[in-house]
């Protein structure tokens, strides 16, 4: 004899809610040290630039990703519209981290593009320079 199928709004089987669980936790560590792992590439990078990404807003709700220069070196930074204060992505919550890691690309070509422009303008100063005369001590 075939088993009833559960009423539709029955609960789920508890090993259904233990395997979901057990992915879960798995994802979650994932995204969680491959930020951790994000955070210290930037912190290696010899040469970089402040650079910020927003999502568009949508339903009230506004996010915003960073790379500044913090007392300590330089961080990626992260606010909400529901918390307008900054804070590391590390203490991001994990559906922030999503949307963080969402926003990741738009980040990366923001800062490359910015490089690109200071590195042009740096080679043009570095140019001018090389023609003036050398400059000794002040004299």
């Amino acid at each position: 004899m075939a088993e009833k199928a559960p009423p539709p709004d029955s609960p789920p089987q508890l090993s259904e809610i233990e395997d979901v669980s057990r992915e879960f936790q798995v994802l979650a560590k994932t995204v969680s040290d491959k930020l951790d792992a994000f955070q210290a590439w930037f912190q290696s990078l010899p040469g970089k630039l402040e650079v910020s990404v927003s999502l568009p807003e949508t339903a009230n709700r506004h996010h915003h990703l960073a790379l500044e220069r913090v007392k300590d070196g330089w961080e990626l930074l992260f606010s909400s519209a529901y918390d307008e204060s900054r804070y590391p992505v590390a203490k991001a919550s994990l559906a922030n981290k999503c949307i963080i890691v969402s926003m990741l690309p738009k980040l990366l070509k923001e800062l490359y593009e910015e490089q690109r422009e200071a590195v042009a303008q740096l080679r043009m100063a570095t140019d001018v320079l090389s023609k003036l005369p050398s400059a000794k001590g002040g004299k």
